[in-house]
């Protein structure tokens, strides 16, 4: 039977109710617990120069907050998203890092683009192309790198309302590009004149928040902080970060096997039955397919097998006997696998087999065998669905029992 495990895990919840920007979001990441220096570090892997990071602490409405001050030099540039792409490409920043800052900059794309009615690749960045952008959004995803977060929560984020003087003319409060990147956003207007969230800012929460819906999970507050803003409004311009810490139950491993995949667009079909055969036969535990498209465009099957490591030759030596295959992806990964074992139970002429499998000692899973009930529907001459809706009824009545209640 697997474990049950508890680990630690840690969530931030953000809470926008004087809008958002990109400096504000490093700044509160930064008052939350990110050493700059490993921050400085990581971004410096990015292939830009001239720029400074520095943070400052100050008060905002009496309330102590960290300012990010970025400098960048001047530059006469209108990058596009495949420069921006070229740069994270050349960066060496951790994978997670890339993805996450480069979905930001594809939501700018997509909202820029859509808002001035051009494609995405054809869209000029202005405002949100320059240095600083790349830095506050890049910078971001390196602190949450850095926090080890497991996730981000968000409650509804504020806006202002009037107008804002942006590369396009006056738009507006939020600006078009903005306004699209807040679909589906949870948001509450205020009157406080003029931008409280910004381009960046809109990117950044519509890509690092994984839950707008939940105040987060119960756990330990283990930090806060605040980011200031530059502006000054009639309420104290911040956007609060707070770490909690929780506990996470879950099943714990208890062995490992070997996940072996392939794709085959040049085999019949109807070859699929017997590399199944063929691999179970050589000791694999399972074997599947999904249909998938091939390099050159044509219909085929990605097959699966899961085998035990110690019958991987075996199990090699069947696919390749079996399929057209030439070439296979092995990797050994944890495996978890509840307790089974199969009961009778009688329906309408007779008894079919059910698998059970437990955890904790209870059933949490009770599935009637399909071949017993095809076996009995004809001896019986009862149709197959008939015997199956029994046999799930009786079944039923077995859920969350122990072995000893079964009986």
């Amino acid at each position: 039977m697997p474990k049950r495990g508890t680990t630690l895990a840690k969530y931030i919840r953000l809470d926008p109710y004087s809008g958002a920007s990109g400096d504000m979001l490093l700044g509160a990441l930064v008052d939350l617990g990110v050493d700059p220096q490993q921050l400085r570090s990581m971004l410096e892997k990015l292939p830009l120069e001239g720029w400074k990071l520095g943070f400052q602490e100050t008060k905002v409405g009496g309330l102590r907050a960290v300012r990010a001050l970025v400098e960048v030099p001047h530059e006469h540039v209108h990058r596009h998203l495949s420069d921006i792409r070229d740069i994270a490409g050349d960066s060496g920043l951790p994978a997670n890092v890339i993805r996450g800052g480069l979905q930001a900059f594809t939501a700018l794309a997509e909202a820029e683009a859509a808002a001035h009615g051009t494609e995405v690749e054809k869209v000029h960045f202005h405002e949100v192309g320059a240095m600083d952008a790349i830095l506050d959004i890049f910078g971001a995803f390196c602190c949450l790198s850095l926090l080890g977060v497991s996730k981000v929560y968000c409650s509804p984020v504020h806006i202002g309302s009037g107008t804002v003087e942006c590369a396009h003319g006056v738009m507006p409060v939020p600006a078009p590009a903005t306004a699209r990147l807040l679909e589906g956003v949870p948001v509450v207007p205020t009157d406080e004149p003029g931008e409280m969230v910004t381009p960046t800012g809109a990117a950044l929460l519509r890509s690092v928040v994984d839950d707008w819906d939940s105040l987060g999970a119960p756990g330990k507050i283990r930090a806060s902080g605040f980011g200031a803003g530059s502006r000054d409004l009639q309420r104290a311009n911040l956007l609060r970060a707070v770490m909690v810490e929780t506990e996470e139950r879950g099943l714990e491993p208890e062995g490992s096997c070997l996940e072996i995949r392939t794709v085959v667009d040049d085999m019949d079909q109807r070859l699929f039955p017997v590399v199944v055969k063929e691999v179970m036969a050589a000791g694999a535990v399972d074997c599947y397919a999904c249909h998938t498209t091939g390099r050159k465009g044509r219909p085929g099957l990605e097959i699966t097998v899961i085998a035990p490591p110690g019958s991987r030759a075996d199990v090699l030596s069947a696919l390749f006997g079996a399929s057209t295959t030439i070439g296979a992806r092995v990797q050994e990964v944890p495996r978890v696998e509840l307790d089974r074992d199969t009961v009778r139970v009688a329906v309408a002429g007779g008894a079919v087999d059910v698998k059970l499998a437990r955890l904790d000692g209870r059933v949490v899973s009770a599935e009637p065998e399909m071949e017993c009930c095809r076996q009995l529907a004809g001896e019986t001459g009862l149709p197959v669905k008939v015997i199956l809706a029994a046999a799930r009824g009786q079944a039923g009545k077995l859920y969350g029992k122990t072995a000893e209640e079964k009986d």
